[in-house]
């Protein structure tokens, strides 16, 4: 049944392909900077008040100063004018009990320019270093703390702690051969900026192998965000997902593939299973991000680079 199931899926997938042909937009590598226009044009439509938020905020101000498209930058500086609004209302103060929101809102003020360490004279950048709160939200929140410090050229204190805890759960995750890639390809992402170290490197190719071990048949991971997440860890770590055969099931590369989630209005789907794959923001922007990886590494650069 298992079998039968398995072949009316992948026959649906093609069918989904062939029809995305007549479209011209089955190959995201010939119409990557099409698509990425429209998605641009999008999601600032959606979008009213970009502030700091996990969704219309931090991440939409990388998406779009990693796009190298022309922004709107009214809607830029309605995103910093709302961040120095609550950064000065909170006196500092982003978030009580996550502290990773402090990373991803660096991310945010970095992309567009602007100085994390001094928004309406508060450091936000500080918080990073609160290795127990960060540690306590896993994987993720450690990765992304280690991006935004990279990037805004901060120095923490806590570090070399950050990495010896995302390597040793980065080699737990890879043991016990998990199937949340989301986890492993962020984690990847973390590390991405040390690879330079040879411990860091031989963990990462690990990490890769197994990525690609979990790929499904379609080409994805499963969902929108997960697709996107590997894509961007690739291409963090200089992979071609195009064109890398570890990475291409099918005959649909990963990078390909993220196309099946994009809908008639422009947008993207959580998963194929959502009604009329009605579009999710948060889908969205992380193929916007994935795409923006793509982009950059035919340029020999990265999403996340140390500054």
């Amino acid at each position: 049944m298992k079998r039968v199931r398995k072949i009316i899926a992948l026959s649906l997938i093609a069918v989904m392909m062939l029809t995305l042909s007549s479209c011209g937009q089955v190959k995201l590598s010939e119409n990557l900077d099409k698509v990425k226009q429209e998605t641009v044009e999008y999601i600032v439509q959606q979008v009213e008040e970009p502030g700091i938020a996990s969704v219309g905020g931090d991440w939409l101000m990388r998406a779009l100063a990693m796009s190298g498209l022309d922004v709107d930058e009214d809607f830029v500086s309605l995103y910093y004018d709302n961040v120095r609004a609550k950064v000065k209302s909170e006196e500092g103060k982003i978030h009580d009990k996550y502290y990773s929101d402090y990373a991803r809102a660096t991310i945010g003020v970095v992309s567009i320019g602007k100085d994390p360490t001094d928004i309406e004279g508060y450091d936000i950048t500080k918080s990073m270093d609160n290795y127990k709160e960060i540690t306590d939200q896993g994987m993720t929140a450690v990765a992304y703390t280690l991006v935004a410090a990279n990037i805004a050229g901060v120095k923490l204190d806590n570090e070399e702690a950050y990495l010896n805890y995302l390597k040793k759960e980065v080699k737990s995750f890879i043991d016990s051969g998990k199937k949340d890639t989301d986890y492993l390809s962020m984690s990847l992402v973390g590390l991405s900026l040390y690879t330079d170290r040879e411990d860091i490197k031989a963990l990462s190719d690990q990490g890769v192998e197994q990525l690609s071990k979990l790929q499904d048949e379609d080409g994805t991971f499963g969902s929108c965000e997960s697709t996107a997440e590997a894509i961007i860890a690739l291409s963090q770590l200089k992979i071609d997902v195009f064109e890398d055969s570890r990475f291409v099931k099918n005959d649909v590369s990963l990078g390909d593939s993220l196309i099946i989630y994009r809908n008639d209005e422009g947008g993207f789907a959580h998963t194929l299973e959502t009604d009329d794959k009605e579009t999710d923001l948060m889908s969205t922007e992380r193929a916007l991000l994935a795409m923006d990886s793509m982009s950059l590494f035919k340029e020999g650069k990265a999403l996340y680079e140390r500054k």
